[in-house]
């Protein structure tokens, strides 16, 4: 099985336990059992159960990220060049899994030899994952835009200003409702440092053109660490 299938696997599971989360009683069991404080942040019910999705209907959504439970009547997905799906399926969790099975082959390969198997020097063709990890990213996207589709939510493309605590404007128009959830995720940020006309982010990385021969990552967090083994 490619990563690719594998991946997809992961997405197929995780659907199947949305079902089981999103079936009719359990979700309000599950809210029930959250701290008062944490289950005001939800919904009292399922309104959508078909779509594996909450609606709540006077909610505006800053963000186009992969949240699911915060499906509103009016998401707002930012002007930057990043799909739906937010942080995670662009430039984060998703083309950093693929980037990192890739990297596994040769020790897979190498590993291989002791279990009998022979195969001949592995090359990698960096276009070809590139290309690869778009199209699967591609993919994701328009499910994402479909689950919201389907759960009747308009998707307004984008940059909001919250003009006060019941309204946002995008452009020359304007949305109000009851609550504003800002969950717009993440984004690098370069550090303010001599040389860093040079430097990438964690973003760059997953469209350049060419394998890196030779990095240097700055930072020890778990992201710096993975990329640190990917490009090892």
């Amino acid at each position: 099985m490619s990563s690719f299938k594998c991946l997809r696997r992961h997405y197929t599971i995780w659907n199947s336990l949305s079902n089981v989360l999103w079936h009719p009683g359990v979700y309000e069991r599950v809210v029930s059992l959250l701290p008062t404080a944490r289950r005001s942040l939800f919904p009292p019910s399922c309104t959508n159960p078909c779509s594996h999705a909450i609606v709540w209907e006077d909610l505006v959504r800053l963000g186009g990220g992969h949240n699911k439970p915060f499906l509103s009547q009016v998401a707002v997905a930012d002007d930057l060049d990043v799909g739906l799906g937010g942080t995670c399926v662009n430039v984060g969790c998703v083309p950093k899994k693929l980037f990192a099975y890739g990297s596994e082959i040769t020790t897979e390969v190498a590993d291989a030899k002791g279990f009998g198997w022979d195969y001949d020097k592995p090359g990698l063709d960096w276009k070809r994952l590139i290309d690869n990890k778009n199209s699967e990213i591609s993919r994701l996207n328009g499910i994402y835009e479909r689950m919201l589709n389907n759960a009747g939510v308009d998707v307004v493309k984008g940059r909001a200003t919250v003009k006060d605590a019941h309204t946002v404007a995008v452009g020359d128009k304007t949305y109000s409702a009851d609550k504003i959830l800002v969950a717009v995720g993440g984004w690098p940020v370069m550090p303010d440092i001599e040389g860093k006309e040079h430097m990438i982010t964690s973003n760059e990385i997953f469209y350049l053109k060419d394998a890196p021969k030779k990095a240097v990552i700055i930072g020890s967090g778990y992201i710096a660490v993975e990329f640190a083994g990917i490009l090892h």
